[in-house]
């Protein structure tokens, strides 16, 4: 939801950029040390960089794959924000510091960057990209290390095989002589990034198509379909879902097609919330997030439908058992909320979509 202060909604927008809160907060560290403004100009340099070099670049490397450019850095960024502050507005007395804020927007401009090479351990080459395009890399090892030990830790393995790859990075550190946060700031970059999914990172045009292969189809379908509200104030992040059913005599195509496409959000549905909870465990910034909230609206031929049956759903704190890297399949979304069922669902929706008339 939305909540509105003088008639506007002031929890949906951002009142500045997350490049200019950085700008602002290393501009008064400048004032009160002379540090911020070698930082900003690095920071700075290595996003044009990259912008110039890379992220144009990924789609032409992997076509197939949903948006991972500067738009997609862009929508982290602002996910960042949302997670840090009940507006969005950060660097007040107790929250996110200057140097903080610069090794998390550094840790964001390189997270994915390494899918020029491809997506397979695109985590793994952070430093190689270090390395090629910031600044005065080679008298930057120890910020290297640091923003390479937390940008990996968004995805991938741990060192010991096991899926928690952020208790491989260290809880405190320090950068110019000012301490760090390391291990919660790569818990905010990876919610951040897991929450960073909407429309803008598909074409509709390329689906209908057919352009996209399968299993990439599903990734775009899900994209299509999600729209993310990062809620501090209220604890909770809101995942609505708005899905297209399409009525034909092929209904059992079409049948089989939702249930695909069901399964598929059921299944990133659950992967969010445990990196919900996961992320929380690691990160005080993190810890107001209780619950994620999931609603959805079921569309065919440009009309809602009526499924007054499906109320929301609320996945509260250890509501999924499994943890972090289970294998919980679909069902474990529908299992205790029978609407939600495929088998009993889609029957339904089908044959609304047949009333609703020809345009």
């Amino acid at each position: 939801m939305i909540r509105f202060v003088d008639g506007k909604g002031v929890a949906s927008m951002l009142a500045k950029s997350f490049d200019q809160q950085l700008e602002s907060l290393l501009n008064r560290e400048t004032n009160a040390t002379g540090g911020g403004s070698k930082l900003l100009a690095r920071y700075n340099s290595t996003q044009q960089a990259l912008m110039t070099e890379v992220f144009n670049k990924i789609n032409a490397v992997e076509p197939h794959m949903t948006d991972h450019g500067y738009r997609h850095v862009r929508q982290v960024q602002e996910n960042a924000l949302r997670l840090l502050s009940d507006d969005g507005s950060v660097g007040r007395r107790g929250g996110i510091t200057s140097i903080e804020l610069y090794c998390l927007g550094m840790m964001i401009l390189l997270h994915d960057a390494g899918m020029i090479h491809g997506r397979s351990n695109h985590h793994k080459q952070v430093a190689k990209l270090f390395n090629r395009f910031v600044p005065d890399a080679a008298t930057r090892r120890h910020e290297r290390s640091l923003i390479v030990a937390a940008a990996r830790a968004h995805t991938g393995t741990a060192p010991d095989g096991s899926a928690d790859t952020l208790k491989s990075v260290d809880q405190f550190d320090h950068l110019d002589g000012q301490p760090l946060r390391l291990r919660e700031l790569a818990a905010v970059l990876r919610l951040a990034d897991e929450l960073a999914e909407g429309p803008d990172r598909t074409s509709r045009y390329l689906q209908e198509s057919e352009f996209y292969p399968s299993p990439a189809r599903a990734h775009h379908e899900y994209s299509s379909a999600v729209s993310v509200f990062i809620d501090r104030t209220y604890r909770r992040i809101v995942m609505k879902y708005d899905v297209e059913v399409r009525g034909s005599n092929n209904a059992e195509n079409h049948e089989l097609q939702l249930q695909t496409h069901l399964h598929h959000i059921y299944r990133r549905i659950l992967k969010t919330d445990r990196e919900r909870r996961y992320t929380r465990e690691y990160s005080e910034f993190l810890r107001p997030f209780e619950s994620t909230e999931v609603s959805f609206n079921f569309h065919c031929r440009g009309e809602l439908l009526d499924c007054e049956d499906l109320s929301p759903v609320r996945l509260p704190e250890l509501e999924v058992p499994n943890g972090l890297g289970s294998s919980d399949g679909p069902e474990a979304f529908w299992q205790s909320r029978e609407a939600y069922d495929p088998t009993r669902l889609i029957p339904q929706l089908l044959s609304k979509c047949e009333e609703v008339p020809l345009p």
